[in-house]
This record gives structure tokens, sequence and C-alpha cells, in this order.
């Protein structure tokens, strides 16, 4: 068998043609390589087609569509300006911001409250000694150096980002990490980190700090496997309390 030539005048996508060629059911005969120089366009088959073959060949040359594999579709506006609307979530779904307000050291400080005034409850906070022993109890805060809040809302949602804001600038060291899915080993798809090692001593309180996705991450619920828990882990001085807000930038 010898490598035959079937030339044509058509501007291709060379690598799309050439999938296109080899998954034909009526082309049985293998490709060897195409080349294109301009709009002239020389493929290679391993052997002479047969004519049906040839026919098919020249069928598909001719109705190719040289755009590229997954090109999107151009929004244009009026003037011919082009318009871009990127997809952040899940159709169906909306954008929420859900903010919180808490105290390092301070047991009962979680808040989260609806449009009446009800605390939410999406939220428990425990605390740590130096030995990372769990304490609790208003006599013990002052031995907390570790401070965790655990967020995990009823339902599934998609997350975006967060922010985090303090209203001054902590007097020692304050040191946040956030972990989605911290229940679930790393080695099962569990432990992601979302922040790493910030020290809140570093971050202003016109800025805060914002943590912005360029997608989604989708979380669903589940009371006993907490497939969307985000923990929020605060290291401190012992005792040390702080104010601060953060919210999780949602799509539900």
């Amino acid at each position: 068998m010898a490598i035959t030539k079937y030339s044509y005048t058509k501007k291709v996508n060379v690598a799309k043609l050439q999938h296109e060629i080899s998954i034909d059911a009526t082309i049985t005969t293998a490709i060897e390589s195409i080349s294109r120089k301009n709009n002239d366009v020389d493929i290679y088959m391993k052997a002479a087609l047969a004519t049906a073959e040839e026919t098919a060949l020249t069928s598909l040359v001719t109705a190719h569509d040289s755009t590229p594999i997954g090109t999107p579709t151009l929004l244009l506006d009026d003037d011919g300006a082009t318009m871009t609307r990127p997809k952040m979530a899940a159709i169906g779904r909306h954008q929420q911001l859900h903010g919180m307000l808490f105290t390092t050291a301070m047991e009962d400080s979680f808040q989260q409250r609806d449009a009446n005034d009800d605390n939410l409850q999406y939220g428990t906070m425990t605390f740590y000694d130096v030995n990372n022993i769990q304490v609790s109890g208003t006599a013990n805060m002052p031995k907390a150096c570790k401070t965790t809040v655990d967020w995990e809302p009823p339902f599934d949602y998609e997350i975006m980002g967060g922010v985090c804001h303090q209203m001054q600038i902590p007097s020692g060291r304050l040191v946040l990490n956030v972990i989605a899915l911290p229940d679930i080993p790393t080695t099962l798809g569990g432990n992601i980190r979302f922040v790493l090692s910030t020290d809140l001593r570093f971050i202003g309180v016109d800025a805060g700090l914002h943590v912005a996705g360029q997608t989604t991450s989708e979380l669903i619920y589940s009371p006993t496997l907490h497939t969307n828990k985000i923990q929020m882990t605060f290291h401190h001085a012992s005792g040390l309390q702080h104010d601060l807000y953060l919210g999780f930038e949602i799509f539900v």
C-alpha cells in the first residue's frame, strides 16, 4: 500500500479535520497526515481510497468548518462591539452574601441573622488552649489561643469567594486559615485550603481581606458527612478577644 495524496482548496483547521476524517464511518483507510499552506490542503492517506471513500472525503472537506472546537459564539452589540456575559453558577441559582459576626475567645458570640433578626444558627464556635485541648466556659476563655468557627448551612451552594473585615488592627498575632470539608480526608477530596496563614495584623481596616475566585466550587449539604462545611481557624494570643466580620459570596 502506498501513501496517496488528495488535494483540495479550502480553509481548514488541521487538527479538527484530521479528527473528522478519522471518525468518519465511510472512510476506513487510515489517514497519514494533513499539510496546509494558506487555503491549499493536501491530505495524505495510507492507501488509495475506494470510490465511496473518496466521495466521502470530498464531501467532508467541503462541509468542514474551520472554527476551532470550543470557540464560543460572540455576542455583539448594535454597534458591533463584543459583549461578554460570564456564567458563574448553574442555571436557577442566584447570588447571596452571607455575613457573620463573632469575637475570638468569646463563647456565644457568633451571630448570623436573617431579615426577622433571628439567628440562623449556621455557625458553631470551639476554643482550644496551648495544648490544643478544647476549653469552654467564660472562666476558661483566657486560656483560649485558638478559635475555630464551623459554618455549615443546611442547603447546597456554590461558593465564589469571601471577605473579612475588622474595626481595628488586632493587638497581637491573629492568624487566619480557612478550610473547606475539614471532616473529609484529603485523599477523598476534603481539606480544601481556601486561605492559608494570613495574619490579620497586616490587613488594613479600610481594605479588609477579599478572596475572589475565578469560578465557583459546589458544596453539597450532608448532615452526616458535612460535605458543605467551611472551617475558619484563628490562632492568637491566649484570651485575645477581637471582633470580626466574615462574609461568603455564594450561589444558592
